[in-house]
Parts: structure tokens; sequence; C-alpha cells
């Protein structure tokens, strides 16, 4: 089990390596769709009304926001996108490794701070987020939180352990598994030759047999 005492420390390991992964990997796509390209999309629109664009300042209207409101909205949605996507991608490359429970641990709770932040300015201020919006745009980063937690408490228990599954493993069976096929061929090719030697003593006897009588 990976040199763990006990299943439920092997359990704690790979639960917390495929959740803060597969989190990650949520995170970092809702940074890019979500964040990044939102925010340009909303300083953009921000930027043709202020330049008195017929169609931007028309959409503003409909929607009761003011360029200036739009403006921080994208750059607010820029900034959440930067730093989620940056943590997101930090947290994926480590998700296997306990030695850096250190760098996915603060990071997960920063993302966490930021995203709760920026639902709370949305909600509260600019009147574009609902309380069902905030909790489903917090579960991801509380999950990958949840799996930083593991590792810094396997971290503990084992300070020298650096993979929180080993990398090596599927090599290794691989090997075996190879070394078993190849151990298999050889021994039928061996059998193959006794089978082959035996009947050419057969043959022989036989024709030994013949010209005796």
């Amino acid at each position: 089990m990976d040199n763990y005492e006990s299943q439920k420390d092997f359990s704690m390991a790979m639960n917390g390596k495929l959740l803060m992964m597969v989190s990650g990997i949520f995170i970092l796509f809702s940074s890019i769709a979500g964040n990044i390209f939102q925010g340009v999309g909303y300083i953009h629109l921000a930027s043709d009304a202020g330049k008195g664009i017929e169609e931007a300042v028309k959409v503003l209207a409909e929607a009761s926001f003011s360029s200036g409101q739009v403006m921080t909205m994208g750059i607010i949605c820029l900034i959440v996108g930067v730093i989620t996507g940056v943590g997101s991608i930090l947290c994926v490359k480590f998700s296997n490794r306990l030695d850096k429970v250190g760098i996915t641990f603060p990071v997960a709770i920063l993302m966490l701070a930021v995203i709760l932040i920026q639902q709370l300015i949305m909600m509260f201020v600019f009147h574009f987020a609902s309380p069902m919006g905030v909790l489903s745009s917090l579960m991801m980063p509380l999950v990958l939180l949840w799996s930083t937690t593991r590792f810094k408490k396997l971290t503990k228990k084992y300070p020298d352990k650096v993979f929180a599954m080993d990398p090596n493993k599927k090599g290794r069976q691989q090997t075996a598994a190879n070394g078993n096929s190849k151990s298999l061929m050889e021994r039928a090719k061996v059998q193959v030759k006794d089978e082959e030697k035996a009947a050419q003593v057969v043959d022989e006897i036989q024709d030994t047999d013949q010209r005796a009588e």
C-alpha cells in the first residue's frame, strides 16, 4: 500500500490526489472561461460604451449599469482569473506531492478567499449574483482545500514521504508483467524444443526397430 501503515492512510492519499487534480482542473477551466474571458468581455463593453458606441450604451442602459461599474467588474474578473488560474495549475502539478503541501495548502486557501470575495462583491455591490450562485462557485475550491488538508495530515505522520502515490508503481507492474510473459515464452520455447527432441528420439528408435526386422 505504498508504504502506508494503514488502509485509512492509503485511502486518504489516493482520494487527496484524485480530488486535488479534478478540482484543480475544474477551477482552471472556470478561471479561463468564467473569469478571464468574461472579464475581457466586460472591459471591452465598458470601453465601447465610454466611446459612445450606441449598441454598447444600449446594453448597459438595459442592464442598469454604468460603464465604470462594468469596467470594475471586468478588472475583478481578470484578477480572480489570473490568481485562480495560476493557483489551480500549481495544485494540479503538485497533486501527487506530499512535500509540496506547504505550497498547495495556502494556495487553496487563497483561491477560496479570492473567489468568495469576488462573489460577495458581485452579489452585494453589483447585485449580479445569487446566494445559490455563490455556494456553487465555492464548491470546487472547498473540495480543493479539503484535499490539501488530507495531504497536510499525511505529512505530519510521514514527514519523509515525497509522493502521495508511488509514481513508479505502474512502471514496476508493467516490468513485472513483461518479465512474466517473457519467462512464459522462454519456458514454452524450452518445452517445444524438448518435444521436438523427444519426437526425434522416437523416430530414431522406430527406424532402428525397422532395420532390425
